[in-house]
C-alpha cells in the first residue's frame, strides 16, 4: 500500500472525529492564528484553490475575505462537511 493510500485510509477512518475537533473554537492553533491569516490574505476578489481542504475552515475564511474558493480533498466525508457548512445542508 502506498503512503498516499495509507494517508487517505487514515483520514477516511478519523474524518468525523477531525471534523468535530477542527470545528471546536480555540481547540487548536488555527483559532490563535486565524486573525493573522485573515489579515495576511487580505480582501480578495479573485479565485483561490484549497487542496486538502479537510472540513473547510480555511476555505470559509478565504470566502469571508471575498475570494471565490474551490476546495478539494480526497476524502469525500470532508468535502461533504465543507459543503454542508457552505450551503447549510448536505449536498
Amino acid at each position: 500500500m502506498s503512503g498516499t493510500r495509507r494517508d487517505h485510509d487514515h483520514w477516511s477512518d478519523v474524518a468525523s472525529e477531525w471534523i468535530e475537533w477542527a470545528r471546536a473554537p480555540s481547540h487548536d492553533a488555527f483559532w490563535a492564528y486565524r486573525p493573522a491569516l485573515s489579515e495576511f490574505v487580505g480582501k480578495g476578489t479573485g479565485d483561490a484553490l484549497e487542496v486538502g481542504c479537510g472540513e473547510g475552515r480555511v476555505s470559509r475564511l478565504l470566502k469571508e475575505r471575498g475570494y471565490r474558493v474551490t476546495a478539494t480533498d480526497t476524502v469525500e466525508v470532508f468535502v461533504a462537511a465543507a459543503r454542508e457548512v457552505e450551503f447549510g445542508r448536505p449536498l
